[in-house]
This record gives C-alpha cells, sequence and structure tokens, in this order.
C-alpha cells in the first residue's frame, strides 16, 4: 500500500511492506538536494558517521546484523579504488532496515529512522520539516483510526441491541406459545 506524505510543497511516497513504512531515499534525495540521487546515496554509504550510525541502529534492532559483513564494509571503503553501494552494504551485514530493489520502480529504500538520518545528512533544514510533517500524518491516522474504531464499537452496540430486541421479541412470542399451550392443556383436561 502506498500513502504520501508532504513535505513543505513536496510529495513523498511511503510504502507499506512487510510491516513497515519504507521511503524512497532516491525520491528524497531528488526532491530535498540538487544533484544526482544515486551519487547522493552512494556518498551517504561511504561516509564513516553515517555507517557508524547504520551500524549501531542495526545491532540495536536487527537481531541478524552481521557484524563481520560490516566489517569488510568499511574496509573497502577505506580503500580508494572501491566504494560500497547500498546494496552492497544490505548483502554483506543483512541489513533488515534498508533495501534496494532493482526495476522500474526500483531504487534504494528505508525505514523512517534511517530516512530521517539520510535527510539530516541532505538538509537539516528539511530534515525537521521531514520529522514534524511525519508526525502530523501519524496523529491524522490515529484519530481516524480512533474514530473507526469508535464507529464499529458504535455498530457492534447497535447489533447488540437488535440482538437483545429480538430475543426479547423471541421470548415474548415462546411466552404466548406456553400460554396457549397450558390454555389447551387445560381445555383438554376439563374434558
Amino acid at each position: 500500500m502506498k500513502k504520501k506524505l508532504e513535505i513543505e510543497g513536496k510529495e513523498i511516497t511511503i510504502r507499506d511492506e512487510d510491516g513497515l513504512e519504507w521511503f524512497s531515499l532516491n525520491e528524497l534525495s531528488k526532491k530535498f538536494s540538487q544533484g544526482d540521487s544515486s551519487v547522493k546515496i552512494r556518498n551517504y554509504f561511504t561516509n564513516k558517521d553515517n555507517l557508524n550510525f547504520l551500524e549501531t541502529y542495526e545491532k540495536v534492532y536487527n537481531k541478524d546484523f552481521n557484524s563481520t559483513g560490516m566489517g569488510l564494509v568499511k574496509l573497502n571503503n577505506l580503500r580508494n579504488d572501491t566504494k560500497v553501494s547500498a546494496g552492497d552494504y544490505v548483502e554483506k551485514t543483512n541489513a533488515k532496515f534498508i533495501k534496494v530493489k532493482q526495476g522500474r520502480h526500483g531504487g534504494t529504500f528505508a525505514t523512517f529512522d534511517i530516512a530521517s538520518h539520510f535527510m539530516m545528512w541532505l538538509s537539516s533544514i528539511f530534515m525537521v520539516y521531514f520529522i514534524r510533517d511525519y508526525r502530523r500524518m501519524k496523529e491524522i491516522e490515529m484519530k481516524e483510526n480512533n474514530n473507526l474504531q469508535l464507529f464499529f464499537a458504535e455498530k457492534n452496540v447497535d447489533n447488540l441491541l437488535e440482538t437483545l430486541r429480538n430475543e426479547q421479541d423471541r421470548i415474548g412470542l415462546l411466552k404466548e406459545e406456553k400460554k396457549a399451550i397450558e390454555e389447551k392443556i387445560k381445555r383438554l383436561s376439563e374434558d
């Protein structure tokens, strides 16, 4: 499922997959910075501070994170002739909060926390708006969800009351039938 987040008049797509919300780093880079987005993303993954952040984040939230692979990523970034891409990073470390998709709707995607960090690296000013507008969207979703829950709770109460009324009517009919049967039995016993 896709949602849209508007940040300072620019629309950002959020994809719901695997129970997480994913932001396209390519889209964020194109809309909030100058230059080639693929170069920006590659530079993000070659920055020592960014790699330290990603390593710590994955270690805290991903029990399957491959620290040995992360060591290889860092070693490759030290070499002048080799720079690690987002795909290499994900493959070597078993990262769970960044993914790379190939093809028409492909790109590099990250969850909110990592997308926020990426935004801070691109533009600390837009990162503030990114967080503000995302929180606002979540508050609206929560209100809508609460309203939806309230609506269904009211519907359930209405259905329960209708069921109780139907049961009361059925009990009334059963009492009338019982009374008619008792009267028939009384008449038969008198005859």
